[in-house]
């Protein structure tokens, strides 16, 4: 007996703790969805209660009504606007065109009917949306709608800097800036739930201590908004002592669209460089060095999307997808290079390597499909990644005695989530998720007698 109460004890306690650690990781979870609040008035500012509240976003709408304090609560929304339509008898029918739903964030909308026909509709063009009170969060969200009307740098990282907080990382690169003074290495990266982080040094996507950050992980044209935690950020997210720069994905809608797009900036649109790039002039390790300057880069890429729902199930099952080759190349021009006599077979320097390009080809690409089973309960699956192939050369940590100290690099991350998000009540959410990422980095010299 007392064998039996053990072991149902220590049973008990393990589900208390899965049970615990499911509760810890559901605020990060929920965090790549939104809510949406409010609180329906008279004219005379009473609450009302009972007023039926419709909102209609991008894959459906839900409705309920407002509890006995006038207020309605609409939860696990996917970012974006919504509409919103308040009915009840005694009092016009008000249509507000557009809400914004962010991450992470709890927006709260009052609205004020008119005595009247309810066959009468009164139109908002806009709603005030208050602080979210409920967040000790320092962030910033920038959403598809913001990066689509300023200038912003080209990729998801050029996002980052326009939060409060975010600057310069230095040597870790411009893909990796410094939040909070924190160093651009110090940062959690995580676009739908999967972490994007390299495991191995930090950074986004993949970074190297050899070529810094090579990869990103996610390309611009899938991003629907990023939300940069700058201070205060929630329990849930650990593994930073930098900042939280959280991506949500675009999904499918119940409306086809679409985009094709390009961008070519040739070497010959670009003057030579004055103030020139130099690198690995010297330091601790300036007998392997390479004197060499970037003069110019070209940068060609193309950008196709598209979404929409599939035939045959328009109220169900939506999909979204997204192709971004990039073909980019660096012109440097190297002096020779220096490295100790035994290290070269007694050699006393390599010849004067000259002009070199480097190119780089990456394939970007990104889909998502998203089934809405009914008003309370949806999963979606999403994968995304950025295979990139090219050449580093000549590269200064590889010492060989032939003149060609070339080597082909190849890297880029695989990521891939499946989420279920289910509305039991008011008050009681499911959400349940699984993921995996990979990041890789492949360095192959060209000489097989280069170590």
């Amino acid at each position: 007996m007392p064998k039996k109460l053990i072991s149902s004890f220590a049973v008990f306690a393990l589900l208390l703790s899965l049970a615990a650690l499911g509760f810890a990781q559901q605020g990060a979870e929920s965090s790549v969805r939104g809510s949406l609040s409010g609180v329906v008035l008279d004219p005379s500012d009473a609450v009302v209660s009972g007023a039926k509240v419709t909102i209609t976003g991008a894959i459906g709408n839900k409705s309920m009504q407002t509890d006995p304090e006038g207020r309605f609560l609409f939860q696990v929304l996917s970012p974006g606007f919504y509409s919103v339509r308040i009915e009840k008898e005694g009092f016009k029918a008000t249509d507000i065109k557009q809400a914004e739903v962010v991450v992470g964030r709890t927006s709260s909308i009052s609205v004020k009917l008119e005595l009247g026909s309810s066959s009468t509709v009164v139109e908002v063009s806009g709603a005030a949306v208050t602080v979210d009170t409920t967040s000790t969060a320092v962030e910033s969200n920038l959403t598809d709608t913001f990066y689509q009307s300023i200038p912003v740098g080209r990729g998801v990282t050029g996002l980052f800097y326009a939060a409060p907080g975010v600057t310069s990382g230095g040597g870790t690169g411009t893909a990796n800036p410094s939040i909070s003074g924190g160093s651009g290495l110090e940062n959690n990266y995580i676009a739908d739930g999967v972490s994007i982080t390299d495991g191995g040094f930090g950074g986004i996507g993949v970074y190297s201590r050899v070529y810094g950050s090579l990869s990103t992980g996610i390309n611009l044209s899938f991003v629907k908004e990023v939300d940069v935690k700058t201070g205060g950020f929630e329990a849930q997210y650990g593994k930073s002592t930098g900042g939280i720069v959280q991506i949500v994905t675009k999904s499918g809608t119940a409306k086809f669209h679409g985009s094709v797009g390009g961008f070519f900036a040739p070497q010959s649109f670009e003057a030579t460089r004055l103030q020139t790039d130099n690198f690995e002039a010297g330091g601790q390790q300036a007998r392997f060095n390479l004197q060499g300057k970037i003069l110019h880069q070209s940068n060609y890429d193309v950008d196709a999307e598209a979404g929409g729902y599939v035939p045959g199930m328009k109220n169900h099952l939506f999909f979204f997808g997204a192709f971004n080759p990039q073909w980019n190349t660096d012109y440097d021009q190297f002096a020779q290079f220096k490295a100790p006599a035994d290290l070269l077979n007694g050699a006393s320097s390599q010849p004067n390597l000259g002009n070199v390009n480097v190119p780089v080809t990456v394939y970007s690409y990104a889909g998502k499909l998203t089934f809405k089973l009914n008003d309370n309960n949806q999963l979606e699956a999403s994968v995304f990644g950025d295979p990139t192939y090219g050449s580093n050369n000549p590269n200064s940590t590889l010492v060989s005695s032939s003149a060609t100290v070339d080597d082909k690099l190849s890297y880029g991350t695989r990521n891939f989530v499946v989420r279920y998000n289910g509305t039991l009540s008011p008050t009681w959410l499911i959400n349940a998720s699984w993921t995996w990422g990979h990041n890789n980095l492949t360095d192959t010299p060209a000489d097989p007698n280069t170590y």
